[in-house]
């Protein structure tokens, strides 16, 4: 993958996956995978544990690493949606990638510690009230302390650490809503900026491809020779490696379904997970001390007179929070209210008006529109799900088992992968030749891990074998070095065709930027417009997006200026393909902002807002840059 298209993948993933909420939506997402060893690949990873300070406060290791891994998991997900099976699995993509993800976090904490400086703070009851709106932490839509510390366990994290990471992400995100919110537009600005974004130019363009030239370019052996010692380095090969693995698979750890007794004794030892907690929904209307009995009164007159309980309400109560809703509480279950208040209510027969009741805020008169739950499912209706969970746990036990007995089998086995293999009932993998630089096979060399080892961040020592590694399957593997090779330049012999075909290029190159340089002189030297005639195509262009020809051109032909007295605005170009073309612009049309309607303007200043408020807060994050301390480790990624 080019330099340029993994910066246009990384944009299109920065728009798709950003922001103060990417850690919580990425948990919800990424629920299906952390309940089953992700967490403790990151957790037993070695090194330092710092890839970032920011004045003096670090980022950690283990958040970034987390980040990462989930922020891919939304990557694989944009590409299945996309038609693509694969990730970009170059080992550039990879870093880039990683770099982009930690300068985000680093921008982030900037904003942070901008706001901890002003005098601001997250107050523990938002930073609950957000958590507890989680629904990855919350059972039957309500919040579960079990849930919540089950779930952080799962993936490694301390419930202090991930409250203040999350504390950290609010706080960002207030300073940015602060810088941006402000941000004026004016109809002139709208009408200034459409006259840019609709502009039209009608360009002339020839393009000049070295395929084309390369089918009449000649190399002699001589300048074979003369290239193949000038570019040597070009065709240094790489440091690589051969790796040999044993998988260890969940079934090869002894991990087994669980049969219909165990399934039965489950279910006889856990009802309580099978019983749906009893709710009602509820209305209520609250009263003050000094009128209850005048407005209890009141109230029962409207009731028995078939009056709705929810428009009483809002005549009555003096809850300022459900009153314009009639009073509506909504589902209500055990624990929810003070113990006097949920006594009558779930003692309450169903569309009828309690007596008044005492609570701390004052008097109470209750009523349940539906009742559920309350209830055991049977057997039968949770099987599956009992089996689902029995054998997840099964396969963690087993991994678990596995993982704390390799870790000892390594350091007393040497290099000894063959009886490893035996042990587990499975077989020794070798791998082809790998190097760190160049695409990896598939299959288990795919690995992320695997390629962690190939970078040489975990390589084992010769004769020995690595630590088992958790994979992103949930299975381990314990890898040996097999054969490794150092970097060395390849003879000439063995790289002639490629010296040749990198010869032949250049020259083809060369070839067609003369070609498209005397066409520019022609141009611009030139008083009438026939010049070239059967060179040149002409046609409109716009700034939007998806026009027929390549970006490159369009950038050239909306960057060029009006030309100099007697001459003509034209320019040549290098495409990514290679190839070089002439741009010559003869005419430009601004934009019309009269032809814009009402929603169509509102939405140009919505889009001319958002870009200037981008640029201020990349000026606010340039500054902060100069201002506080930022020390990047970027070889711990």
């Amino acid at each position: 993958m080019t330099t340029g298209s993994q910066k246009g993948f990384l944009e299109t993933i920065r728009g798709r996956v950003r922001g103060w909420g990417l850690w919580l939506f990425l948990i919800a997402v990424a629920a299906p995978f952390i309940f089953f060893g992700m967490g403790r690949f990151f957790q037993s990873s070695r090194g330092p544990d710092v890839v970032a300070k920011v004045d003096g406060k670090p980022i950690p290791t283990e958040t970034f690493q987390r980040r990462f891994q989930y922020a891919f998991a939304q990557v694989r997900q944009m590409l299945t949606e996309g038609g693509q099976r694969q990730l970009p699995n170059e080992a550039g993509f990879e870093r880039a990638y990683k770099l982009d993800l930690l300068h985000s976090m680093v921008q982030e904490r900037l904003m942070a510690r901008a706001a901890v400086h002003m005098g601001l703070a997250v107050p523990d009851e938002v930073l609950a009230r957000t958590i507890r709106n989680v629904a990855v932490f919350q059972d039957h839509g309500q919040f579960s302390q079990d849930r919540y510390r089950a779930a952080l366990t799962a993936i490694g994290e301390r419930a202090n650490s991930f409250e203040e990471d999350l504390r950290q992400q609010m706080l960002a995100a207030f300073v940015q809503q602060a810088i941006t919110l402000g941000v004026m537009v004016t109809d002139r600005d709208v009408d200034a900026w459409v006259r840019l974004r609709d502009e039209r130019r009608l360009a002339a363009v020839a393009s000049f491809a070295w395929r084309d030239a390369l089918a009449q370019i000649t190399v002699s052996g001589q300048e074979v020779e003369t290239y193949f010692k000038a570019h040597a380095q070009d065709f240094q090969q790489p440091p690589r490696i051969q790796l040999e693995a044993v998988v260890i698979t969940p079934k090869g750890a002894g991990a087994r379904p669980p049969d219909e007794a165990a399934i039965q004794r489950y279910y006889q030892e856990h009802q309580q997970e099978f019983t749906i907690p009893a709710q009602r929904l509820v209305r209520h209307i609250l009263l003050s001390d000094d009128t209850i009995k005048q407005k209890a009164q009141q109230i029962r007159q409207q009731l028995q007179a078939g009056k709705p309980f929810a428009e009483v309400a809002k005549l009555f109560s003096t809850d300022a929070g459900t009153k314009a809703l009639g009073g509506e509480l909504g589902w209500i279950q055990q624990g929810m209210l003070p113990p006097e208040l949920e006594k009558v209510v779930f003692a309450l027969p169903q569309q009828t008006p309690s007596e008044p009741v005492k609570g701390p805020e004052g008097w109470h008169i209750f009523w349940v529109e539906a009742a559920r739950g309350g209830t055991t499912q049977p057997l039968a209706a949770v099987k599956d799900q009992i089996a689902t969970a029995m054998t997840t746990r099964s396969k963690q036990e087993a991994m678990q088992s596995a993982r704390d007995e390799l870790t000892e089998w390594v350091y007393t086995h040497g290099g000894d992968l063959k009886t490893l293999a035996e042990r587990y009932g499975t077989a020794v993998q070798r791998s082809p030749w790998l190097t760190a630089t160049d695409e990896m096979p598939s299959g288990l060399w795919r690995d992320p891990a695997i390629r962690q080892m190939v970078s040489g961040k975990s390589m084992p020592a010769p004769d020995s074998l690595s630590e088992p590694v958790v994979l992103a399957d949930g299975t381990l593997a314990v890898v040996r070095l097999a054969a490794q090779e150092p970097a060395r330049v390849k003879t000439l012999p063995e790289v002639r065709g490629e010296v040749i075909e990198a010869l032949k290029r250049e020259k083809a190159r060369q070839r067609i930027t003369k070609k498209a340089q005397d066409l520019v002189d022609r141009l611009a030297g030139s008083s009438t417009d026939k010049v070239a005639s059967g060179e040149l195509r002409t046609q409109w262009m716009s700034r939007a997006a998806g026009q027929t020809p390549p970006s490159a051109i369009q950038q050239v032909a909306f960057t060029l200026g009006p030309p100099p007295p007697g001459r003509r605005a034209v320019t040549m170009t290098s495409l990514p393909s290679g190839d070089v073309a002439v741009v010559w612009v003869q005419q430009v049309k601004p934009g019309d902002p009269s032809k814009l309607g009402a929603k169509e303007r509102s939405e140009a200043a919505d889009t001319l807002r958002g870009q200037r408020s981008e640029q201020m807060l990349n000026a606010y994050l340039a500054y902060l840059t100069q201002t506080m301390r930022v020390e990047l480790y970027t070889d711990r990624l």
